[in-house]
């Protein structure tokens, strides 16, 4: 029985993944002809947003992903912001709302996938770097007020799931500025019901291994719950990312 699970294991690694190669094939050449076709910026049009929704959606078929989708959120430009578990938590995002994300800068220099993630008009952000801090809540504000819906992870890092690390309340001034509500969203990974941290990215986990161990996986179920979306006006950061983090912490019982 082991050696058969083994063996249909491998086939699902090696049939996913040739799959997913030709996927990541497709959005370089996303990358490489929409800014000629479309100029540089065509991530953040209409046509762009819904072109990077379909990869994104096809991209967690491939990869085996069953998503449950519980509240609904709101029609109108927002700063999303989520716990952090896993790199699935992009795809998943980018597969449901037409947004545009927060990355620490050294995903910029991930082979291939930071190409991508460049090309599909991901933010880079420092978060150790105050000097820069200011300019690039402006930078945010902007994109907001041009009707652009942002994604930000305020944990700053990934976690096992179970709990929602402190928010850095910094970039909520972001909402705040541009008069924009704050969205929150909390993932919750699964399997049968019970808690599944298989899918976890967290420390020192190798990229490649981590993949490889969900690509294995007959299915991995995601539950993305909707919370109520926040009203920025008459907020401060503060009380805006604590207002956050004890949605999201609630949506997926941490308390």
């Amino acid at each position: 029985m082991l050696t058969r699970n083994i063996f249909y294991q491998s086939l699902r690694v090696a049939y996913r993944g040739g799959y997913l190669s030709i996927h990541l094939v497709t959005a370089v050449f996303i990358c490489l002809c929409l800014p000629l076709i479309q100029g540089r910026n065509w991530y953040s049009k209409n046509k762009g947003k819904a072109l990077i929704q379909w990869w994104s959606k096809r991209t967690t078929e491939i990869l085996g992903l069953t998503i449950t989708e519980k509240g609904t959120s709101i029609n109108t430009t927002s700063l999303f912001v989520a716990n952090h578990i896993s790199f699935l938590d992009i795809v998943i995002l980018a597969s449901m709302f037409p947004v545009t994300f927060l990355s620490k800068s050294t995903i910029r220099y991930w082979p291939v996938f930071g190409f991508i993630a460049y090309g599909f008009g991901v933010i880079f952000i420092q978060r150790n770097n105050k000097q820069i801090l200011h300019s690039l809540t402006n930078s945010l504000s902007t994109a907001l007020k041009q009707k652009r819906s942002l994604v930000l992870f305020p944990e700053g890092t990934t976690t096992i799931g179970l709990t929602v690390d402190k928010f850095h309340p910094s970039l909520f001034q972001a909402a705040i500025n541009a008069g924009k509500p704050v969205q929150p969203v909390a993932l919750r990974y699964h399997s049968n019901g019970e808690f599944d941290n298989t899918v976890a990215y967290i420390g020192k986990d190798n990229f490649i291994v981590t993949l490889i161990s969900i690509l294995a996986k007959t299915k991995t179920e995601v539950e993305v719950t909707i919370c109520d979306a926040i009203d920025s006006s008459n907020m401060n950061r503060k009380e805006l990312s604590d207002e956050s983090h004890n949605l999201i912490s609630q949506a997926i019982g941490a308390y």
